[in-house]
């Protein structure tokens, strides 16, 4: 369901934001964000839209910020009772469920994390080689052979796709720090 949404609508928004205690800075930064957000969606919500708008968002430095904004304003509307639910919600809650299994943007993503996080050109270098590496090496693994209940050998096939990205992502959040040490240190 696309919701149109009309400056009507949009009125009470301002005070809305002021009655929840927001401070002045705050409702001024929200309703800039939402000019944003409906300059790209042509003046409507819907589920879709807040999940292109999230594609499109990825890759933007303030992106963090425009998503509080939009999830607050998706409480506005369900709270004026014009949306069943908080899509915002919603659609977080779908994104979650299902990461994107697009392995090379998923690294640009990390590389991108690297630079921000200053990190230096060789320790992006290593970085993204070494995951290529682990990732060539668990396309290479053989079938695991396991037994079943009966005691006859069967095997059980390779990780799926987004079971590798899902131990990754792990890998990557959790040896980042461990792997720099590592590669200064030689």
């Amino acid at each position: 369901m696309t919701l149109t949404l009309l400056p009507q609508q949009l009125d009470s928004y301002p005070l809305w934001l002021q009655n929840h205690q927001y401070q002045s800075n705050t409702v001024r930064n929200y309703l800039q964000d939402l000019k944003t957000f409906l300059s790209f969606s042509k003046n409507q919500i819907s589920e879709d839209l807040i999940s292109e708008y999230f594609q499109y968002l990825s890759s933007k430095n303030n992106s963090p910020r425009y998503l509080a904004s939009l999830s607050v304003f998706c409480q506005f509307l369900l709270d004026q009772h014009l949306t069943e639910a908080n899509l915002f919600k919603r659609v977080k809650k779908h994104l979650t469920r299902q990461p994107s299994l697009d392995l090379e943007k998923l690294l640009i993503q990390y590389q991108n994390y690297l630079i921000k996080d200053n990190k230096s050109d060789l320790t992006i270098k290593n970085y993204l080689n070494d995951i290529h590496q682990y990732i060539d090496w668990l396309h290479n693994l053989p079938p695991t052979p396991f037994f079943n209940k009966t005691g006859v050998q069967s095997f059980q096939p390779n990780p799926s796709p987004f079971n590798k990205v899902n131990l990754l992502v792990s890998l990557v959040k959790g040896r980042s720090g461990k792997a720099e040490r590592d590669c200064e240190s030689n």
